[in-house]
């Protein structure tokens, strides 16, 4: 039978992870305050969004634990 070989993501990534989605969710923020302050900018808001299924996706698949 093969071997396997699984990569482990190192510590630091996880941290780069995380300051990424926090800034997307801070982003969140400001953009739900705009929308609110009627000023909506709906291709910023799909652009976060699909940025931060993104960053969810890559830690699901290398297994990075981040604080959600």
């Amino acid at each position: 039978m093969a071997k396997k070989v699984e990569y482990q993501a190192p510590s630091e990534i996880g941290q780069d992870f995380q300051k990424a989605y926090d800034g997307l969710l801070m982003s969140k923020d400001i953009l739900d305050k705009m929308r609110e302050a009627g000023e909506a900018k709906p291709d910023l808001e799909a652009r976060n969004k699909a940025s931060r299924e993104r960053v969810l996706r890559w830690v699901k698949a290398f297994k990075i634990k981040i604080e959600l």
